[in-house]
């Protein structure tokens, strides 16, 4: 008899190749379900990074963490999902029922991957054994910064030492278990203009750690501080970094991708795209690139709310209310995915980092 594990695997790689073929031919309403499903397990956080949604005081009530019986209607009908991200807009660790949800999905989905963004500071010994006693995980640890100084300055906590410690647990571990789990580990950092001096030692942070990539975001408009922190008036200046932390990366033997516009490319004719300052402005627009997001993920919501990803914000159902399939293959859905790599692409697409080309 085919064990439990082994009978999903199959399942989900053909679910995986039927999703690559409609993919190929931009079939509007899919057979396939989402190779990749994001559901948001709350939103509250221990940090409380400049560059985040607002936090203070006043805010307390639109933050809440799920428990295991609010989760469970989210997780329905992931049997031929591959990936499951299991981390919403918060610290996935600092929810008291984290452990739980993640014991739920992991039994009910054997084998299925986990991937978790965290900040590190509750990421200790028994969740890094936890998660790589699961076997299938990736595990993006968002830093932001590479010194002490500029970590409490971006974080609003003096949390660097810790956080440090703990990635350095975690990559002795991964070599503990390397030959009987399947891991990847990611340090982020989103660069912003105090940080921007950094990059090349984050890289040198994130190989010392034993992370396998390093991977620097650009800033995304969250709150009203933003544009004052952004190095977008520094189009150069990052360059000029990011040029320097791909050498050490190849120096160091990491990897290293960017989401930033102003790294290997530039947006550089963003005014022709209806939003944004341009960093550098030739005649000749950026030809914008394939867009493949419709027909792979998607993006729940602590109150069932489902969206087609980060930029557009495009809501296309309730999985509370309809459940995943229908979400699937909504009016909303179907519509981006007759668009969004035509001539003429949805407006929120035309200043995406994926269809200019600059996500690596």
């Amino acid at each position: 008899m085919i064990p439990a594990a082994d009978r999903a695997a199959r399942y989900r790689a053909m679910n995986c190749e039927l999703n690559r073929l409609e993919t190929i031919f931009m079939k509007e309403r899919l057979v396939s379900m989402p190779p990749l499903v994001q559901l948001s397990t709350g939103t509250c956080c221990n940090l409380r990074c400049v560059f985040c949604t607002e936090r203070g005081a006043g805010t307390e009530g639109f933050y809440r963490d799920l428990t295991l019986e609010e989760f469970m209607p989210l997780a329905e009908g992931l049997d031929l999902v591959s990936t499951v991200q299991l981390w919403g807009w918060g610290e996935p660790f600092f929810n008291p029922h984290y452990e739980a949800i993640f014991a739920y999905v992991t039994e009910r989905y054997p084998g299925i991957e986990i991937n978790l963004s965290t900040n590190g500071t509750l990421f200790d010994e028994t969740w890094q054994r936890r998660l790589l006693d699961y076997g299938n995980t990736s595990v993006n640890v968002s830093v932001n910064a590479a010194s002490r100084s500029i970590y409490e300055l971006v974080s609003g906590r003096d949390l660097f030492d810790r956080v440090a410690d703990n990635l350095r647990s975690f990559g002795r571990l991964r070599g503990e278990f390397r030959e009987k789990t399947r891991s990847r580990f990611t340090v982020s950092c989103v660069v912003i203009d105090d940080n921007v001096h950094e990059m090349a030692d984050f890289v040198d942070f994130a190989a010392d750690v034993g992370a396998d990539h390093v991977q620097f975001m650009d800033l995304m408009h969250l709150n009203v501080r933003c544009p004052a922190i952004s190095a977008a008036g520094r189009g150069e200046t990052v360059r000029e970094r990011f040029a320097e932390a791909r050498q050490r990366a190849t120096t160091r033997q990491i990897g290293i991708g960017s989401f930033l516009p102003y790294a290997a490319n530039d947006y550089l004719a963003m005014e022709r795209y209806g939003s944004g300052i341009a960093i550098a402005g030739p005649d000749a627009p950026v030809p914008l690139q394939p867009c493949y997001e419709p027909w792979r993920s998607v993006m729940i919501g602590t109150d069932g709310t489902a969206t087609l990803c980060c930029r557009t914000g495009a809501v296309t159902g309730n999985v509370r209310q309809s459940g995943l399939e229908a979400v699937w293959n909504s009016d909303v859905y179907r519509a981006f995915r007759e668009v969004v790599n035509s001539p003429s692409p949805p407006e929120a697409c035309r200043s995406c980092p994926v269809k200019l080309g600059m996500s690596c």
